[in-house]
């Protein structure tokens, strides 16, 4: 009743305020009642809401199909599953295992910590703590910037808790380090394909910033991509400012490679030139049937209501036909060719059969 209250008067009926995503939420009442009450007048109702599918973390995804990784695939809904995995809440009841067990060290440093964050979390670590360190997995995360992750979380609890001026932990920073710490250990034990896909690549990377050369690529959907990382330099400007003599320091390129930038740049690289093939490809068998409305951001697509279904086909059509194929070993061909070197031998392939995705109802969702 208050969603149809919500679609007749929003200023009047308020709820949808409280959602957690109200704009979304009031579009969606508003859309509700005019279809109720098109059907009400026995009209046809034509929907202009766009419904969104998105990949369940498509970066892991594309590793574990990559590297058929079947743990990994599991993980991230490649596989087909009676209900959707989170791998974020995998990871967190790792982390609360951990704690549990650092509870008891005979370290008191160590307990006291356990303790307090078991304390603070209700015995359990929630999926948003590590929701970011995964995120950013696939695209070159390091355990620097987990800690500032796991910190960004623990803010955003304060504040949701009114805590902000009465922390339980006075040493943040000591804190946060030791929970990345554990963090990172449980990424990297759910998360082991996408990390062994990660440091090839990277390795690969450094053969050809040795040769002082940009490292290019074909991507699935045909769109050649060039990575080069410039090395910086430091460079003082001295300038005037209101009477005053000001020197600025600005980094400007050297024109030689970065060993260290093109090394950090080519798994975020890799993996976008693997999704956006997803997307042009999936995009341009969408308008070969028609299907001309369409959203996307990065590895969400919307279109409407009565497209939805063939556009999720699509997706999971599309995804298998670029990953039938070994993606890495025909990066490697092409890169070995292209600059005439030995890269290092592929990782170690596990047995996930990329079509099962196909039967997945929530590859994406």
């Amino acid at each position: 009743r208050f969603i149809r209250e919500c679609g007749e008067d929003p200023t009047l009926y308020p709820t949808w305020t409280e959602a957690d995503e109200p704009w979304q939420f009031l579009a969606f009442c508003l859309e509700w009642h005019a279809m109720r009450e098109a059907e009400e007048a026995g009209e046809v109702f034509m929907s202009r809401l766009p419904v969104a599918m998105d990949g369940s973390n498509n970066g892991l995804q594309l590793y574990s199909l990559a590297l058929r990784d079947t743990r990994g695939g599991v993980s991230t809904n490649v596989v087909p599953s009676e209900v959707p995995q989170d791998i974020y809440q995998e990871v967190a009841d790792v982390v609360t295992a951990r704690l549990e067990v650092d509870s008891e060290s005979l370290d008191e440093k160590v307990r006291d910590k356990a303790r307090a964050w078991l304390s603070f979390t209700d015995g359990r670590i929630p999926r948003g703590c590590p929701k970011r360190p995964v995120m950013v997995q696939p695209y070159g995360g390091t355990l620097y910037s987990c800690r500032e992750y796991v910190e960004d979380w623990y803010d955003d609890e304060l504040s949701a808790r009114q805590l902000k001026d009465d922390r339980p932990f006075t040493e943040t920073f000591d804190y946060t380090r030791y929970l990345a710490k554990h963090v990172w250990v449980a990424i990297e034990e759910i998360v082991v394909g996408a990390r062994t896909g990660m440091e090839w690549l990277q390795a690969c990377a450094g053969v050809i910033a040795a040769l002082n050369k940009p490292l290019v690529w074909r991507s699935p959907c045909g769109f050649y991509v060039t990575q080069f990382k410039e090395s910086q330099k430091s460079m003082l400007v001295q300038t005037k400012m209101e009477h005053r003599i000001i020197v600025l320091r600005l980094r400007v390129g050297k024109g030689d490679v970065s060993n260290r930038g093109m090394v950090n740049g080519i798994a975020p690289n890799f993996v976008h030139s693997l999704d956006a093939s997803i997307l042009v490809n999936t995009i341009n068998k969408c308008v070969s049937l028609g299907i001309t409305e369409l959203a996307m951001v990065h590895d969400s697509y919307a279109t409407h209501a009565a497209h939805a279904a063939t556009l999720a086909g699509v997706l999971r059509r599309v995804t298998l036909d670029i990953f039938s194929k070994d993606v890495l070993q025909d990066f490697k061909d092409q890169v070995e060719e292209r600059y005439n070197v030995v890269l290092p031998d592929l990782p170690e392939y596990g047995d996930l059969d990329p079509e099962v995705l196909l039967e997945s109802k929530y590859f994406f969702a």
